[in-house]
C-alpha cells in the first residue's frame, strides 16, 4: 500500500502542499479535481462540515493571498477511514489575478494537528478522466 503520510504536524498549516504550474492550464476549461484522505483521530473540522479540503492558494496582483477551494468530501467522516474529494474549477481567462499571480500551490486542509494520509491526487480534464471504477483500488472501495 502506498500512499502519502503527513505526520508530527506541530502547526495546524502544516500540511501536503504543491506548487501548481499555471503555464500548464488553458483559461476556460473544465477541470475535474479528486484525492482520498484519511484523518487518524475524530478532528474537528467535522463538527463544521468545512474540511478535509483540497485547496488553491495564490498571491494575486495586487500582493494579497487569494484562495478557493478545489475539492470536498464526497461522502460523511468515517473514523480511520478513506474519504474521497471531489470537485471542479474553470479557471476563467479574464482573471488577472490568477494568470499574473504567483506562488500557486494546491494544499490540504485538515484541521487541528492530526496526522493524514493522501492517495490518488488528480486534476484532469473531464474527457481524460479515469474510467468508471478507478476510486474502488487498494483499501478504497
Amino acid at each position: 500500500e502506498s500512499f502519502l503520510r503527513i505526520s508530527r504536524r506541530v502547526n495546524t498549516w502544516s500540511r501536503a502542499a504543491q506548487t501548481l504550474d499555471v503555464s500548464c492550464l488553458t483559461p476556460g476549461v473544465h477541470y475535474l479535481m479528486s484525492a482520498w484522505v484519511r484523518i487518524d483521530a475524530d478532528n474537528e473540522c467535522f463538527s463544521g462540515g468545512s474540511c478535509p479540503s483540497m485547496a488553491l492558494r495564490y498571491r494575486g496582483t495586487d500582493n494579497k493571498h487569494k484562495y478557493t477551494t478545489l475539492a470536498r468530501p464526497v461522502s460523511g467522516y468515517v473514523p480511520g477511514g478513506w474519504m474521497e474529494l471531489r470537485g471542479d474549477e474553470i479557471f476563467e481567462a479574464g482573471d488577472a489575478h490568477f494568470w499574473a499571480g504567483t506562488e500557486h500551490v494546491v494544499y490540504f486542509h485538515v484541521a487541528g494537528e492530526a496526522d493524514y494520509d493522501l492517495d490518488a491526487v488528480m486534476m484532469s480534464l473531464p474527457e481524460q478522466a479515469p474510467a468508471p471504477g478507478w476510486e474502488k483500488r487498494g483499501e478504497h472501495g
